[in-house]
């Protein structure tokens, strides 16, 4: 049986809210928004407030109330750009630092047991169209 586009997007949206799910409830110390904020400050080291926001797809407004959170809670801290006082940047704490370590750990497992019900020739197969959808969505 051929399944409609339909199908494969209701599929894929509670592959992902399961995955989220499930990233939550093994936690504990930060949900899925957060851990995904911490990430992408980790990927950057120092991130303009304006940059954080962008890659946030959040308004500034709401990536400075945000990282007020994640301040508050110890993640993150607030520099000042040495060239440029008016520019606010962010950093990860040694907390935030161990969160996102923690999490990605986490996300390996997750992934590694998922992946691993799979035959090889299914993961060679599931690899060859995730290059396919990476390679259409890149385009």
């Amino acid at each position: 049986m051929e399944r409609s586009s339909d199908d494969l997007i209701h599929l894929s949206l509670d592959l992902s809210r399961l995955f989220r799910r499930t990233m939550e409830c093994e936690a504990g110390d930060a949900n899925f928004l957060q851990l995904r904020a911490l990430s992408i400050i980790a990927d950057h080291k120092r991130l303009a407030m304006t940059e954080f926001a962008r890659a946030m797809s959040i308004s500034r407004s709401t990536a400075t109330e945000f990282a007020d959170r994640l301040m508050h809670s110890g993640f993150i801290l607030r520099l000042m750009e040495p060239e440029n006082r008016r520019t606010v940047l962010i950093a990860l704490t040694p907390l935030g630092q161990e969160i996102v370590e923690r999490g990605m750990r986490r996300k390996k497992r997750l992934l590694g047991k998922l992946f691993a019900g799979l035959s090889v020739a299914d993961r060679a197969h599931l690899e060859r169209i995730l290059h396919l959808l990476l390679q259409s969505i890149q385009a």
